[in-house]
């Protein structure tokens, strides 16, 4: 499979580490408070898992081209990493927003990423923590290039239906993916 980043450990980021686990990928993970990566650290003690101390740390652990999920509190939060890893990453590498951002934001934030050379790809997440362990729903948006370089590991981690098809797929450039989640939550 792949080597991922990820950064967030709340309860959703997490599980999510374990799921790509589980299912074959190797994960380096980091959050702000270093207390719980070594939570985790100390849980999985699987060899495809590795942490880091710094944000630094966390992009150099990865290979190029990087692939980085972010699952962090939407808004401001989300930005200020962003801006953060911007110095810290290269062209080809792709940054997937798995938080609740505003379809806007998603949009914004592509456009910035791109001209600089970085795929970028929101996807709107649904089933809670138990999605996030045991396989969520995906709906993505952004750079094509982007759900290519991750279409088959968000495919393996997400929800099946009856018929084993994935509850994962790609809904076009920009916001899409949060927009269809917006939309999902409304129906909900």
């Amino acid at each position: 499979m792949k080597k991922i980043g990820l950064i967030g450990l709340g309860e959703m980021g997490k599980n999510l580490a374990e799921l790509l686990l589980d299912t074959g990928n190797e994960v380096v993970v980091f959050n702000r408070s270093f207390e719980k990566t070594e939570m985790l650290l100390k849980k999985r003690t699987d060899s495809g898992l590795s942490g880091a101390k710094t944000l630094e740390e966390f992009v150099h652990l990865l290979p190029k081209p990087r692939t980085i999920i972010l699952i962090i509190q939407a808004g401001t939060a989300t930005d200020e990493l962003l801006t953060s890893l911007l110095s810290l990453t290269d062209p080809e590498d792709t940054i997937i927003d798995l938080g609740n951002s505003h379809f806007e934001d998603t949009s914004r934030r592509e456009k910035m990423l791109n001209e600089k050379g970085i795929y970028f790809l929101g996807v709107g997440i649904s089933g809670g923590v138990e999605g996030a362990r045991k396989g969520p729903s995906l709906m993505a948006g952004g750079n094509i290039n982007a759900w290519k370089s991750i279409e088959e590991t968000l495919e393996t981690i997400s929800a099946k239906n009856k018929k084993g098809k994935p509850a994962c797929h790609y809904f076009g450039t920009g916001g899409a993916g949060h927009f269809v989640k917006m939309l999902h939550n409304g129906i909900e």
